[in-house]
């Protein structure tokens, strides 16, 4: 299919007019010529029939072709058509995963080698494999669908995709792709169940408390278990424990923390409460102190400042949490401690100024809730642990932040064996035309302008043979 970057002068096309005109500027009327034996005879009226007619239409013809020829050179003529590849397909493997799924799927990967499909990595840039690379690689991070969106955008118009990979659900992140591949997927499954211990630790009781971890194809679950103090070995160097054939060692410390409330309200009462569920449900060697003045004891692990006055600088703490301060500003919104959690109403808060380092709870209207100063270990509460203030404290999330606060769980993606439903497995596959790489266009204007430059000597050519014939 012929294009034109330049169409607009395409109304060059009218230019053919100029040799229609000077055509009919040389059709001349003819001329009477009177011999001796009629010379004398009286002109009568006569009645001429008249017809126009072109002369030397070849002439015309070329020279309207030449006009055609310019006017479309200078509108930048172009070829556009689809490329066709000349590759069989895609074969594309993970290579941490390339031995279990040979295992799989061997007589259906040789089928397609041996169609001449190519292989390559289901990773990275998408670079040529071998199947000798075996699953000694290291698991790529990198989630499958964002993989796909890349590869969307390399493999060749109509080009077979057969992708051969693992099917943890932890890969699969982000929104499902929208692509226009010809693919199919088929995954196996490279992980049974893995167990460890998540922690084990000295318990206000003089035991030892080891809390396991699970980890199926279905889901991920803990179990709590305690055992003796004697189970503890290495008491004097590094005490560890071993359960179920896993080894770990045990946290014989117990965390100090430190209240001050402002007289006359509840605050510390609603948080005493969370901290003593989090003592009891998890066996904690937690203890409480109440400070009653700005004179707090030293070593404190944390600290509490539930006041809208100034943290004295005199009291010191690993870790605090304190109010905001200033005008009180009434508000109608929500806000939630993790992604997906629930909401929990918000009627009051303080202004929160921003600044570097901070990590920032906000409300469904853009309010800060709450701040974190990473490298100061410093919480800033920008409202009160008060149902006037919110009802965080009524939510079940309350002791479970306050656990997390204390505890903080590592996230441990590679213990992580939940599988995607195959269901779920698929993109979203477009039905629109698929365009990557396949509109191949080419520059013609030059062939035109040997065309024209052709047509003109072709002209020159015929005017002066006819001026030669006219003259004799």
């Amino acid at each position: 299919m012929i294009s034109f970057a330049s169409s607009i002068w395409l109304w060059a096309l009218a230019g053919i007019a100029i040799p229609l005109l000077i055509h009919l500027w040389n059709v001349r009327k003819g001329r009477t010529i009177k011999i001796g034996s009629i010379k004398l005879f009286t002109d009568t009226a006569v009645s001429r029939a008249r017809s126009l007619r072109f002369t030397d239409l070849s002439l015309l013809m070329v020279r309207c072709l030449l006009f055609m020829m310019l006017a479309m050179f200078v509108a930048q003529p172009f070829l556009s058509s689809r490329s066709t590849s000349n590759q069989k397909g895609w074969l594309l493997i993970e290579r941490s995963h390339a031995w279990s799924l040979y295992q799989a799927y061997g007589k259906e990967i040789d089928s397609l080698l041996g169609k001449d499909f190519e292989l390559h990595e289901f990773g990275g840039d998408f670079g040529s494999m071998k199947l000798s690379d075996s699953s000694t690689h290291k698991m790529s991070e990198r989630g499958y669908w964002d993989l796909l969106r890349k590869l969307d955008k390399i493999v060749p118009a109509g080009v077979p995709v057969y992708i051969y990979s693992g099917n943890q659900l932890s890969r699969f992140k982000g929104d499902r792709p929208n692509v226009s591949l010809d693919v199919q997927w088929k995954t196996s499954s490279t992980s049974g169940t893995t167990t460890w211990i998540e922690s084990a630790y000295l318990d206000n009781t003089d035991s030892v408390v080891v809390v396991t971890g699970r980890a199926t194809g279905e889901r991920t679950s803990f179990s709590q278990f305690v055992l003796p103090k004697n189970a503890v070995r290495g008491w004097d160097d590094k005490p560890e424990i071993e359960y179920e054939g896993n080894t770990a060692a045990v946290d014989t410390t117990s965390l100090t923390i430190g209240i001050y409330a402002e007289p006359g309200t509840n605050d510390g009462k609603y948080l005493s409460g969370a901290i003593e569920a989090v003592r009891e449900s998890s066996r904690r060697n937690i203890k409480v102190i109440s400070i009653k003045s700005a004179e707090a004891p030293r070593g404190l692990d944390w600290l509490f400042w539930l006041s809208h006055q100034k943290l004295p600088e005199q009291i010191e703490a690993k870790n605090t949490f304190t109010y905001g301060s200033g005008q009180t500003k009434k508000v109608h919104t929500s806000f939630s401690i993790d992604a997906g959690g629930s909401l929990i109403p918000v009627y009051q808060l303080h202004p929160s100024p921003e600044g570097d380092g901070l990590k920032a709870w906000r409300t469904g209207t853009g309010e800060t809730m709450m701040t974190v100063d990473v490298r100061a270990n410093r919480y800033m509460f920008y409202s009160r642990l008060d149902p006037v203030w919110n009802d965080w404290v009524w939510q079940e999330e309350f002791p479970q932040f306050v656990l997390e606060l204390f505890y903080p769980r590592v996230h441990q993606a590679k213990i992580d064996n939940r599988i995607i439903d195959p269901l779920q497995l698929m993109p979203v596959i477009s039905k629109k035309e698929h365009t990557k790489a396949a509109l191949v266009t080419k520059d013609v204007s030059q062939w035109l302008w040997f065309m024209a430059f052709g047509l003109f000597l072709l002209e020159r050519v015929i005017v002066y043979r006819r001026q030669k014939k006219l003259n004799g």
